[in-house]
């Protein structure tokens, strides 16, 4: 059967991506503190997931 749905996750723990993608999540929102509203995540945790988890990754990135 073809899914006919995406379901994006917004994270901002590499473990909470994981576990999202596991649990079906088709792409994710990468993030750190999301308490503040959401800022730029770290460079080298944004290229571990790009590798390591098999839906495609997006990032916030804010100037300032």
């Amino acid at each position: 059967m073809q899914r006919t749905w995406e379901l994006e996750v917004c994270v901002d723990r590499v473990d909470d991506a994981v576990r999202a993608v596991e649990a079906g999540a088709t792409r994710i929102e990468f993030n750190q503190a999301l308490a503040l509203d959401g800022l730029t995540p770290d460079l080298e945790e944004c290229r571990w997931l790009v590798h390591n988890v098999s839906a495609p990754v997006v990032a916030m990135l804010r100037p300032h």
